[in-house]
């Protein structure tokens, strides 16, 4: 037996700091790079959804229409601790990717802890490094959504459920312990994730299903029913603030993400998201095509590596690993059956990928650790690795300035700039001044304080995020006429001050960030309006200014609410 296989056979907690060190070391290294990038050398403001989370943690609630309160109370906390900047908000994101790559390592430690310890290390390494090379991966990282610290919940519920795996029942090494520890990190991560995404929820069935048929070879540990019993308790306070808030205001999460999903039992998210449901076949099996070809997009590579190394490892039995794929399936099943009703986000399923990445880890580590090198499986394995590291680096460096992507394909023609996403995050500072100016403007023409209305949330939020700090804090308030005028409800509908039935704003003039340049949508609630054109930062025929003298009021909409 060797060096490295004789230490493997001591104390849990020797075996994971000797697996695991590498791969903290990369994974830190990572969060302080992108730190200092945020700081220095990020060249984007903040996006839609972003500005939209930050209002929210400006008005702390229970919960919040489309999603819980995690997003909102976490960039508070950020926010609060590194300033509330473009850097103070995206940090939250930074630190959850960190969190994510360490239990993600901690999953394939936890799963190779029998063999050598080099090849634990190895594998445990890998599947850090492929946490941050995944271009998904490497996107919700770097912006303040709901995405990172889900993952990074998940990523401890699942390294909960391989510690209450550790076995069986081997109380001389720690496994007891660390069983009891299992429990309580998986009732942390689902009651913390839930407060992000409920689909933190569809990580239960797996693990439930797996522990019930490994129930007679799993560690009974000393207070482990108590240990459950405080996983369990952490997991239902998480899911308290969401349902108090739903109870209260007619379930409205519950309305919309029904619609939003489109399986007929709760209006669409909108009238045209309705209309197009209307055209939409019952099953739509190219949809399933479709949900395939983003994720191979937007996961690169690596998803080879992870359905080779899941059937690979998995295939085996072994006990941990058929545990890492028992755990990702329903989230990853569950998208796929949406697929065939709706069309959906391609990063929606991407937290099932947390339980296959340590396996892609370990069939990596497992095939570099043979003699025989030269073989086609050894070959495969590091030919899928290094086109890994390779698309990861260059999607990486390419999201960091995705500006001057644009720029250098616009400058030999390519029909590819178009797609590319910069409008969404450059451009809301230079809109908002515009809007500013144009305020300003109808000030002095009327005397009076004009309002801000914005036909979407995301641009009004936007909008709102960047007026200047010299306009009082009622004056920067944008109001969003969206569901009064064909699309869903949205936040803003649930707070008073942003109330556009308020007699107090009738008479008012105002400026307007449109969505097109149709003076006719708006004519009905002003008593005259004039088209100023597209305003400047604004993603090309998507973002118009308009003046508005004299409100009117905009009626809210009849019939039930559309969530």
């Amino acid at each position: 037996m060797s060096g490295d296989e004789r230490s493997m056979s001591g104390g849990l907690r020797g075996q994971l700091r000797a697996s695991l060190a590498p791969a903290i070391a990369l994974a830190v290294a990572v969060a302080l790079l992108r730190a200092v990038y945020l700081l220095f050398f990020s060249p984007y403001e903040l996006a839609e959804d972003e500005a939209f989370y930050t209002l929210w943690s400006q008005h702390p609630a229970w919960s919040y229409n489309t999603k819980g309160p995690g997003i909102a109370w976490a960039i508070w906390l950020s926010s609060h601790i590194f300033g509330l900047s473009e850097f103070g908000i995206r940090m939250l994101s930074v630190i959850s990717a960190l969190i994510t790559a360490v239990m993600v390592a901690v999953m394939a430690a936890l799963a190779t802890r029998d063999g050598p310890v080099h090849v634990a290390r190895r594998a445990a390494l890998v599947a850090a490094a492929l946490c941050c090379l995944i271009p998904a991966f490497q996107a919700t990282s770097l912006l303040a959504t709901i995405d990172a610290p889900y993952l990074a919940c998940w990523a401890i519920a699942g390294a909960g459920a391989m510690l209450i795996a550790t076995g069986p029942g081997r109380r001389d090494d720690g496994t007891s312990r660390a069983a009891a520890a299992g429990w309580v990190l998986l009732g942390l991560g689902v009651g913390i994730g839930f407060l992000f995404k409920y689909t933190i929820l569809l990580i239960l069935p797996g693990i439930a299903a797996w522990l019930w048929r490994h129930r007679a070879d799993l560690p009974t540990p000393r207070g482990g029913r108590r240990a459950a019993a405080a996983g369990v308790l952490l997991a239902v306070v998480g899911l308290l603030p969401v349902a108090v808030w739903n109870a209260q205001n007619d379930w409205a999460t519950v309305r919309h993400l029904l619609g939003h999903v489109n399986i007929g039992l709760a209006p669409a998210t909108s009238p045209a998201a309705a209309a197009i449901a209307e055209n939409r076949p019952a099953v739509n099996i190219l949809g399933v095509g479709e949900f395939i070809g983003a994720q191979m997009a937007i996961i690169g590579p690596a998803m080879v590596l992870m359905v080779i190394g899941t059937l690979a490892m998995a295939g085996t039995r072994a006990r941990m690993c058929t545990l890492l794929a028992w755990m990702s399936a329903p989230i990853l099943v569950f998208y796929l059956l949406v697929a065939l009703r709706t069309p959906g986000e391609g990063n929606w399923p991407i937290a099932g990928y947390l339980g296959l990445l340590p396996l892609a880890g370990m069939w990596v580590a497992t095939r570099a650790d043979r003699n025989a090198r030269a073989t086609a499986r050894v070959r495969g394995a590091f030919f899928l690795w290094h086109a890994t590291i390779i698309v990861g680096v260059i999607t990486g460096l390419a999201t960091l300035r995705l500006d001057l992507v644009r720029s250098g394909l616009e400058s030999v023609g390519s029909p590819l700039a178009r797609r590319v996403p910069i409008g969404r995050l450059i451009g809301g500072r230079e809109m908002a001044l515009h809007a500013a100016e144009l305020r300003e403007r109808v000030s002095r023409e009327t005397g009076l304080a004009p309002m801000f209305i914005a036909q979407h949330y995301g641009r009004g939020s936007q909008v709102e995020f960047y007026l200047p700090a010299t306009l009082a804090r009622e004056d920067r308030r944008v109001y969003i006429a969206q569901s009064r005028m064909g699309g869903r409800v949205v936040q803003h509908d649930y707070w008073p001050d942003y109330d556009l039935s308020q007699s107090a704003l009738l008479g008012r003039p105002a400026v307007i960030i449109a969505d097109d340049a149709s003076v006719e949508r708006w004519a009905p609630y002003f008593e005259r309006v004039e088209l100023v054109g597209e305003l400047r930062g604004g993603t090309r025929g998507s973002r118009f200014g308009l003046l508005g003298w004299g409100y009117k009021g905009i009626p809210r909409p009849d019939g039930p609410r559309a969530f």
